[in-house]
């Protein structure tokens, strides 16, 4: 089906009323202007309806250090799960070109 797009789910919304659809979004007017705006906060809603949707998760990585206790949060951070972030260790020690295992870290 391919990738849909923000300009495809406004054609679809203008072919469903019988309207002509779009070529770019910057050229709407009238019941054009209102079915992009209407898509728009479609999709707004969607998102914001369910802090936990799967499309919406990303990973984070962040390296912590001795002595830090906080640390800022990402500027599109939305929400953070704090029931489902996991602590794994670093090793930092090097022994030449091979890493030294630490089992009791395990």
């Amino acid at each position: 089906m391919g990738s849909l797009t923000f300009l495809n789910y406004t054609n679809r919304v203008l072919e469903d009323v019988n309207e002509t659809t779009l070529t770019a979004l910057s050229s709407s007017r009238g019941v054009q202007t209102v079915a992009k705006n209407s898509v728009n906060r479609a999709i707004n809603d969607v998102s914001n309806s369910e802090v936990e949707w799967p499309f919406l998760h990303t990973d984070k990585e962040q390296d912590t250090f001795a002595g830090v206790a906080e640390y800022d949060l990402p500027s599109d951070h939305k929400y953070v799960d704090f029931d489902s972030f996991m602590l794994f260790p670093k090793n930092l020690v090097t022994n030449g070109t091979r890493s030294t295992s630490f089992s009791y870290l395990r």
